[in-house]
């Protein structure tokens, strides 16, 4: 397992700004500092972008957006305690930052502290109302936490915001099984069927995996002996699969 240096950890300090002090705006030069970051982080060059995060952090500890990358470089390095503090630092600089809410809350859902996923996720959609990847969390997370009944709310509204997305059709379809209203989820569950037995043998036993087992692409990566990477590319090679399929039987 990767570990982060200890000079990006300590910029978990406390700042000396007051917490009621607003985020500091991002100069043109730490913008492009930034931006060559996430480019780096994106492919995969991890130490060069922590060495880049470091850099704006030592400048301007409140950026929220390099805080938000710092989030991001521990998720890659495998240390979500790191992560949550920084998505938690990004949350106290930018209170109504729906970015920093749905990592925040994305985080809390993988460690399963589903009260302070629910939470964040809401925080987000206050900002942003129609955030289809906030809404399909806080459905996934009320239904983590047994409490499907509550993850229809959200499911339905992602699916009438993307009528034609084929996750937020099949999210909604289980939820609704989940509740025993069989012959609503049929409808949406018509053409999956199809689209499953078309897939390729590895994708199809990925997605099922993830989606009927229940299993965390960490969990599959280490039954199958494959990446993170290559799970990521099975399921949305999958997705894509039902997508075509849906809209060709429209």
């Amino acid at each position: 397992m990767s570990r982060l240096p200890a000079a990006l950890a300590r910029h978990l300090k406390p700042a000396r700004q007051p917490a009621t002090q607003p985020a500091q705006a991002a100069r043109p030069d730490i913008e492009r500092a930034l931006q060559q970051a996430m480019a780096l982080r994106d492919k995969g060059e991890l130490k060069q972008a922590e060495s880049i995060c470091v850099s704006i952090l030592t400048r301007n500890p409140r950026n929220v957006k390099a805080l938000l990358l710092a989030g991001s470089l521990a998720r890659a390095a495998e240390d979500t305690g790191m992560a949550i503090s920084f998505f938690n630092k990004a949350v106290e600089c930018e209170p109504d930052s729906a970015e920093a809410n749905l990592m925040l809350a994305w985080t809390h859902e993988e460690a399963h502290d589903y009260v302070a996923s629910i939470r964040h996720y809401q925080r987000a959609l206050s900002a942003k109302p129609d955030w289809i990847a906030a809404l399909l969390g806080l459905g996934r997370t009320y239904t983590g936490a047994g409490r499907t009944e509550l993850a229809l709310a959200p499911f339905e509204r992602a699916t009438k915001l993307r009528p034609d997305d084929a996750r937020t059709r099949f999210d909604y379809a289980s939820a609704l099984i989940n509740v025993g209203r069989m012959d609503e989820a049929a409808d949406l569950l018509r053409l999956y069927e199809t689209a499953v037995d078309a897939m390729p043998p590895k994708t199809r036993r990925v997605f099922l995996m993830h989606r009927v087992d229940e299993l965390s692409y960490r969990e599959i990566h280490e039954l199958l002996g494959i990446s993170i990477a290559t799970v990521e590319y099975h399921m949305m090679k999958a997705l894509g699969q039902i997508s075509k399929v849906v809209d060709g039987g429209r």
